[in-house]
């Protein structure tokens, strides 16, 4: 649904945008302003989107993760692969408009044109904009709904789906909410529109969980797995050894024992080098037991098992 008549002026930018975008996958993201993995992922996922014509992105990242790094990342590439022109930062509070303004705006981008929107006085020659919603409530008419390219709405769950919603449905832009709360948490529809992108890194971090494979990660979170503990990751990853080696070739009790010391030293110190295969407790095997009971390379698979153990 389009509010308003487009501008000659917006339709001029659109139009240009249209015939000299260039794919945003080819535009180098600029590690001066993000450099974190799941960062550059969440960019590549609305890189995706937009090849794809979807409007609309979502993305839950944890507190302290960076969301305004990313947004800024996000813009800096948009600008430069001309998908957009004219950016709109809205908050719904003022310690948020300057934290854009001065965290944003003016570290990451200092070169391109910026208006801090207040008191209803919107500078159609700058580029970037911060402003809350409140502020936008009072003038957004005053422009056409073409003026923005990209809206980015920062802690979106708690403004952008409520009763200043009419702010983003009048503007025919892009909209990126950017939200630290996950969606279970969310109880409006925030979800019926947007692209939604949560990071795997944004939920381990999140639930304190790096280690495991992802379906396990997923099960543990809804109380169908448990994660075993560090105890039974080593004995675990010790038993497997014994029986896959004995089925290559039968070990001797005395071959048994020697990984069974690594793994309980292992155990103590959570990492065991080489070097301490020639050292006491090991030596009780006689001076030169490690390599009289493994070859070299059978020594580094024993030390490789326990050292890749996630304790």
């Amino acid at each position: 649904m389009v509010h308003d008549f487009f501008t000659r002026d917006d339709l001029e930018r659109i139009r240009h945008q249209n015939n000299f975008r260039k794919d945003s996958h080819s535009i180098p993201i600029k590690s001066s302003i993000i450099d974190r993995d799941y960062q550059i992922e969440a960019l590549k996922r609305v890189f995706d989107g937009l090849i794809k014509n979807r409007r609309k992105f979502l993305l839950v990242m944890a507190t302290g993760t960076g969301k305004t790094r990313t947004a800024m990342g996000l813009i800096d590439v948009l600008m430069r692969a001309v998908w957009a022109q004219k950016i709109l930062f809205l908050v719904d509070r003022e310690a948020l408009a300057v934290q854009a303004w001065r965290d944003g705006y003016k570290q990451h981008l200092p070169n391109e044109s910026r208006c801090y929107i207040r008191s209803g006085e919107i500078d159609s020659e700058s580029r970037l904009f911060v402003a809350t919603v409140q502020t936008m409530m009072e003038c957004f008419h005053k422009v056409s709904p073409g003026f923005f390219d990209i809206i980015i709405s920062d802690e979106c769950h708690r403004s952008i789906y409520n009763k200043w919603k009419d702010v983003l449905s009048y503007f025919h832009a892009i909209q990126i909410g950017l939200t630290a709360t996950p969606s279970d948490f969310i109880e409006r529809d925030t979800f019926k529109g947007p692209e939604l992108f949560i990071s795997e890194n944004n939920l381990r971090k999140a639930f304190n969980q790096p280690y495991g494979t992802f379906i396990q990660f997923l099960k543990s979170i809804l109380g169908k797995y448990k994660f075993p503990d560090a105890e039974e990751l080593i004995n675990g990853s010790f038993n497997t050894y014994v029986v896959e080696r004995n089925n290559r070739s039968a070990l001797s009790a005395e071959q048994i024992r020697f990984p069974r010391v690594v793994k309980n030293i292992f155990a103590q110190k959570k990492h065991i080098e080489y070097n301490n295969l020639f050292e006491p407790p090991f030596t009780q095997f006689g001076a030169d037991a490690a390599t009289r009971l493994f070859s070299e390379e059978e020594l580094l698979e024993i030390i490789n098992i326990f050292n890749e153990i996630p304790v």
